[in-house]
């Protein structure tokens, strides 16, 4: 695989993890006036504790595909 296919993916990779830490977002937004209507507080807890640490996990990801992303841009243009 060259850098560009390389950086083809990361690009791709980012575009993914974006999408799905908006999709976590949606989720909880859709779900908040459900939840509130939930009388178990112990079962509204983990929900978001659930979905909030996959968006940090997603988020961290996101940021280090974001550093590959700019080392393989910067080795490109050096070697250019």
């Amino acid at each position: 695989m060259d850098n560009q296919e390389a950086l083809a993916q990361l690009y791709d990779q980012a575009r993914s993890l974006k999408q799905a830490i908006s999709d976590i977002e949606t989720t909880i937004t859709t779900w908040g006036p459900r939840l509130e209507a939930e009388a178990n507080a112990k079962r509204i807890i983990s929900f978001l504790k659930d979905r909030y640490s996959a968006q940090r996990e997603l988020i961290y990801e996101l940021g280090t595909t974001a550093k590959e992303i700019q080392a393989l841009e910067r080795n490109m243009r050096e070697h250019d």
